[in-house]
């Protein structure tokens, strides 16, 4: 206000405080509409040097009041199971109503972001190596698979890696395929020339106009996730053949015309910049960029202005179509480290054959499928599948 403090008609009305952040609430100055400056002042006070770029700040006006959020640059990791200990979480992922229940995020006051994935047709998800990327792609599949049974989700994982994280989670019942990037494109060929006729045919027979109407006559078949991991490296593999625009093609095939078959995308690219094409990415319907400088978010996620500097592994800007504007959040862990998530994932999956799994049927897919049932069954559980019983659990085993 370029005055003296004694001057200033303002109060503090209200601080709080969450393991992310502070929230105040302040007295409204009269004609004080500078409110980047107010939090850029506000932030200096709460960083520990001039070179820390990890506190942020926001204020926005409402009615009489300034609220102010500076978040304290913490790198806390955040598990499903800590979300769940929330009774508002939990309750959301009982819920019924709830198709594919998972968690966004964490926002800057601590609170637990859910959504219905049945919203979202496509996901792209941005972040560099060692952003905090594919925890966070693990989180939202993790929800995804958990708590809904392999007849209900199925997951076709491309990974030019090999990582050890998908070829863990291969082992759950969801997982019908996974690949490297080789046969990529005979891959998407098989789900769009085979897959994709097979369900249109059952639309057609029962009249029914998508996926969700025809769960509700009684036709179950799996909502089927492409995931692509690495897509920059995918791209960039084709594009030495000169074959990067078939995969566009066929990309844009599966993302306009196959969502109400059942049919969705995850890609997962370093970047979106040259990377994502500018038609596909307007039919996106959650967007995220992990770590990325604020242009790289821009750029994810298609706004003009991003003010939250992303500096943690684990930063994400999010937007989706259930938001009014692009927020800033934590994503959720689905443990606290890689051999965490690894003897998680194997536990998960052993839980869901000892509980007596059936699998849906994917013979039409002649490529995109490639599970090995009898070796992973032998892996997990041996000769001794049984029924699930409560009463046969030890305490260890929770």
């Amino acid at each position: 206000l370029k005055c003296e403090l004694e001057e200033v008609k303002s109060s503090l009305d209200s601080a709080y405080e969450t393991y992310f952040s502070f929230e105040f609430r302040m007295l409204r100055v009269r004609g004080m509409t500078k409110t980047a400056e107010f939090a850029s002042e506000i932030e200096i006070y709460f960083r520990q040097s001039s070179s820390d770029t990890s506190v942020n700040a926001t204020v926005d006006i409402e009615g009489d009041f300034f609220k102010v959020i500076v978040t304290k640059g913490v790198t806390a990791i955040v598990t499903i199971g800590d979300a769940m200990k929330q009774q508002y979480v939990y309750d959301f992922f009982v819920n019924e109503k709830n198709k594919l229940p998972m968690i966004s995020g964490i926002d800057e006051l601590g609170n637990v972001m859910l959504d219905d994935a049945k919203s979202f047709d496509t996901m792209l998800i941005a972040g560099k190596p060692r952003s905090g990327k594919s925890w966070y792609v693990l989180g939202i599949i993790a929800s995804l698979i958990c708590f809904n049974s392999p007849e209900d989700v199925q997951f076709i994982i491309v990974d030019p890696k090999e990582s050890n994280l998908f070829k863990t989670l291969a082992l759950m019942p969801h997982v019908a395929g996974l690949h490297n990037d080789e046969h990529i494109l005979e891959v998407l060929n098989d789900i769009i020339d085979n897959e994709a006729p097979r369900r249109k045919r059952l639309l057609a027979d029962n009249r029914c106009d998508n996926i969700w109407d025809l769960r509700k006559k009684g036709v179950r078949v799996p909502i089927l996730y492409l995931v692509i991991d690495e897509y920059i490296t995918v791209r960039s593999n084709l594009k030495e053949k000169g074959m990067e625009k078939e995969l566009d093609s066929k990309l844009q095939v599966l993302i306009s015309q196959l969502p109400s078959q059942g049919i969705r995308l995850i890609f997962v690219p370093h970047r979106a910049t040259g990377v994502v094409d500018k038609t596909n990415r307007t039919m996106l319907q959650f967007t995220a960029s992990v770590k990325g400088s604020n242009d790289e978010v821009c750029d994810t996620l298609g706004i003009k202005n991003w003010k939250h500097e992303l500096t943690n592994p684990g930063d994400v800007a999010l937007k989706s179509s259930n938001m009014k504007d692009p927020l800033y959040v934590r994503g959720v862990a689905f443990g606290t480290s890689d051999e965490e998530n690894s003897d998680l994932i194997e536990s998960v999956a052993k839980a869901f054959y000892k509980m007596g799994v059936d699998l849906p049927d994917m013979s039409t897919l002649q490529v995109a499928a490639n599970r090995d049932e009898d070796y992973i069954r032998d892996t997990l559980v041996g000769n001794n599948r049984v029924q699930f019983n409560v009463n046969n659990l030890k305490k260890n085993d929770w």
